[in-house]
């Protein structure tokens, strides 16, 4: 997705498994994170089941920007918000 070399990839599913979906490709871990803080998988199974929609979203081009700056196999997903994502469950 940000167009940099992968150590080690996740693969992301454009339609979630919830959603029966089976298309996959490679992304990095913290690219895959933050899909997943943005979208829901409704969002995601509606309207962002490319990667060019996901890219398309501003939220996504800040990132892809700021991470364009970066290592993208040396950031720390855990350390790339201090927001909670309020959809996810305690």
């Amino acid at each position: 997705m940000c167009g940099q070399e992968m150590d080690k990839p996740d693969r992301h599913h454009l339609i979630p498994k919830q959603k029966k979906g089976s298309e996959t490709v490679d992304i990095h871990r913290c690219c895959h994170d933050k899909i997943h803080s943005i979208f829901t998988n409704r969002e995601l199974e509606r309207d962002y089941n490319t990667i060019e929609a996901i890219k398309s979203h501003p939220e996504i081009q800040k990132f892809i920007k700021w991470l364009s700056k970066r290592d993208a196999n040396l950031v720390d997903p855990s350390k790339m918000s201090n927001k909670r994502n309020p959809r996810k469950r305690k």
